[in-house]
C-alpha cells in the first residue's frame, strides 16, 4: 500500500478534507466530538493558548485512511504536541478500522522523524482500540513512555425501566428528589422547560448566559480574566454546524425555571444511541435547592424513557454523579519521548499508585506555574 502522510496546519485548509473526515469518524468511531463541526472551535481555543494545529493525514491513492487531530508548541527549545480534544471529549485517532494496526506505528515515527517532536501526551479512553498498538509501537522503536491514569466518564448504562431503576435505587434516592421538589415549591413557581435544535429560535444562548452569569463559576472566570466560558461557547459553535451536515448529532437543553426565570441548565449532545451529558450549570444564590442536580436528574429520566438511549456518558467523574451511578470508564494519558530524561521528567513520577498520591498533586502544580506548561 502506498501510504502518503502530511499535515494540515491551516485550518482554511480543512475545508479540502472535511467531507473525508466526517466519513471516517462515521466508519470507525461513536463519538461525536471528532467531527470536524465539533473539533475545529476547539482549534481555535488551542490558538489563542499559543498552540498551533497539526492535522495530521494518512492517505492512499487520494483516499484519506486516517487523521490525527494533534496541536503544537514548542517551549524552551522542546517540541511538544496533545490532541486539539480534553480527555473530557475522549480525543483518539480516527482511523478506518481495517488499518489501525498498521497505520498508527507510522503516525508515532512520522511526528518525532519528520516533525521533529520531542514529547507527546496523548491522552485515550482506556478502552481505546488504538492504545494497545501504540504502546507496541513504543517498545517496538524503544521509545520511552509513561501511563497515568486520569480522570475518567461516569457513564449509565441503560438496561431496565425507568421504574425498575428508580426501584432498584432505593427509597433514599426517590425520596431526595421529592424533597428538592417540594423546597422548590416553597420559594415560587417553577418548572422544567426542554429546548430541542429545532426550536433554537426561542432564545437558548441566552437563557444558558443567563444562568452562567450567575454561577460559581463566573468569579473564577473574572479572576481569569474571561468574558465568558470559552469551551461552552466552542461547544454552542460546533453544534450550530454541525447538526446541518451531521443528521445523526443533536442536541436538547433542559431548563429549570423560577418565576420564569432560568436557574439551572444541562445541555446534552446525542449521537447514535448514546448521550452526553455536555454542560451544566445553576445560579449560585440557588446551591442549596441542588437545582444542577435536579434539572439533570429530569434529563436523564426523559432521556430514559424516549428509548433511544443505551448509554449516558456525562464526560467527567464528579461525586455527585454517584447519585445515579457507579461505573466509571477509565482515561488513560501517554506521555511519549525517545529522550529518556524528558520521558522521566514529564511521566515517570506517575508510573505508580503510590508515587501518583504522593508527588503527583505537587509536580502537576509544579508544572501549572509554569503558564506555557499548564494542563500539559
Amino acid at each position: 500500500m502506498n501510504i502518503r502522510i502530511e499535515t494540515v496546519s491551516d485550518i482554511r485548509m480543512l475545508r479540502d478534507i472535511e467531507a473525508q473526515w466526517n466519513s471516517l469518524v462515521y466508519e470507525s468511531s461513536e463519538n461525536p466530538f471528532l467531527f470536524p463541526s465539533l473539533a475545529e472551535p476547539f482549534i481555535s481555543l488551542n490558538m489563542a493558548d499559543g498552540w498551533s494545529p497539526m492535522i495530521v493525514t494518512i492517505s492512499s491513492n487520494e483516499k484519506l485512511l486516517g487523521i490525527v487531530p494533534l496541536t503544537v508548541r514548542k517551549i524552551y527549545g522542546l517540541r511538544l504536541a496533545r490532541f486539539i480534544l480534553s480527555p473530557a471529549y475522549s480525543p483518539d485517532f480516527i482511523i478506518r478500522r481495517e488499518n489501525r494496526n498498521c497505520l498508527a506505528p507510522l503516525v508515532i515515527d512520522y511526528l518525532f522523524k519528520c516533525l521533529g517532536c520531542h514529547v507527546l501526551s496523548l491522552d485515550f479512553k482506556a478502552n481505546s482500540e488504538h492504545l494497545m498498538s501504540l504502546l507496541q509501537e513504543c517498545k517496538r522503536s524503544n521509545a520511552r513512555y509513561s501511563v497515568v491514569s486520569e480522570m475518567g466518564h461516569r457513564v449509565l448504562p441503560i438496561r431496565s425501566t425507568w421504574q425498575d431503576f428508580k426501584k432498584n435505587k432505593g427509597g433514599n434516592f426517590r425520596r431526595k428528589f421529592r424533597k428538592i421538589e417540594r423546597n422548590l415549591d416553597r420559594i415560587g413557581a417553577w418548572k422544567v422547560v426542554c429546548v430541542h435544535r429545532n426550536e433554537a429560535a426561542t432564545g437558548v444562548l441566552s437563557r444558558i448566559l443567563e444562568v452562567e452569569k450567575e454561577s460559581w463559576k463566573e468569579t473564577y472566570r473574572v479572576k481569569k480574566g474571561a468574558k465568558a466560558d470559552d469551551v461552552l461557547m466552542a461547544i454552542l459553535k460546533g453544534l450550530n454546524t454541525a447538526v446541518h451536515v451531521q443528521p445523526n448529532v443533536d442536541w436538547t437543553v433542559w431548563f429549570l425555571e423560577m418565576d420564569g426565570h432560568p436557574i439551572a441548565y444541562t445541555l446534552v449532545i446525542l449521537y447514535a444511541d448514546v448521550a452526553y451529558i455536555t454542560k451544566t450549570s445553576y445560579n449560585a444564590r440557588y446551591k442549596r435547592f441542588y437545582p444542577g442536580i435536579y434539572i439533570n436528574h429530569v434529563a436523564i429520566r426523559q432521556l430514559w424513557e424516549t428509548k433511544r438511549v443505551r448509554l449516558i456518558d456525562f464526560l467527567t467523574d464528579l461525586q455527585f454523579m454517584e447519585t445515579w451511578t457507579d461505573d466509571v470508564e477509565g482515561c488513560t494519558r501517554v506521555v511519549i519521548s525517545k529522550n529518556p530524561i524528558l520521558s522521566f521528567a514529564l511521566g515517570s513520577f506517575f508510573l505508580s499508585g503510590y508515587v501518583e498520591k504522593t508527588l503527583g498533586p505537587a509536580m502537576r502544580g509544579f508544572f501549572d506555574m509554569i503558564p506555557e506548561l499548564e494542563g500539559f
